[in-house]
């Protein structure tokens, strides 16, 4: 009886060190969040498009959670260049770089400068300008925007985590923590 108590609670232990992660396609979801977020485009404010393709990724580990919602969207070349500068003239993008940090040991850290436009996977993100949402650290909430000439497409992305203490990119934001792989891999089906 012992060892099954013991095997149930090694079980048990394993499962909370690894955490786990969930995703929802359903683009109800995104526009429930969206009816409620001033800074992600609800659909009726798209214009025309050609696709959506929506991901909300939720992440824990222990106690600590995060999540992001992403909204692509894919437009036809003349349609795309009106979006964009709709886009562009709606939202104001932060262009100081943010300070951030990394762990390089237990307890220890190392000050990283973050670069609030990128370019990863083709797109051109741009962090929103948040004002004291962002603190001197890493932002704990962040919003990105992303245009991808080569493919007429535009990504939203709202990111929370109001625990995340270090990131060594915001490259990294991306594909740990707002599900990116998982978004291109489903669009490259």
């Amino acid at each position: 009886m012992k060892k099954l108590i013991c095997l149930f609670m090694a079980v048990v232990l394993l499962l909370l060190l690894s955490g786990c992660s969930r995703n929802n396609t359903d683009i109800a979801v995104y526009e429930k969040f969206a009816a409620k977020d001033e800074n992600m485009p609800k659909l009726s404010e798209l214009g025309e498009y050609i696709s959506v393709n929506t991901l909300y990724h939720y992440g824990m580990i222990y106690i600590f959670e995060w999540e992001a919602y992403n909204l692509i969207v894919e437009y036809g070349e003349e349609d795309y260049e009106s979006a964009k500068a709709a886009a562009q003239e709606k939202y104001t993008f932060e262009t100081e770089e943010l300070k951030g940090k990394r762990s390089i040991g237990y307890d220890a850290w190392q000050d990283v400068s973050l670069s609030p436009s990128f370019t990863f996977e083709g797109y051109q993100m741009n962090l929103l300008k948040q004002g004291e949402l962002y603190s001197d650290r890493f932002p704990k909430l962040a919003y990105f925007v992303g245009f991808n000439d080569e493919t007429h497409k535009i990504a939203y992305v709202y990111f929370r985590d109001p625990d995340l203490d270090a990131v060594d990119s915001m490259e990294e934001v991306l594909t740990k923590y707002c599900g990116w792989m998982t978004m291109f891999l489903r669009n490259m089906l």
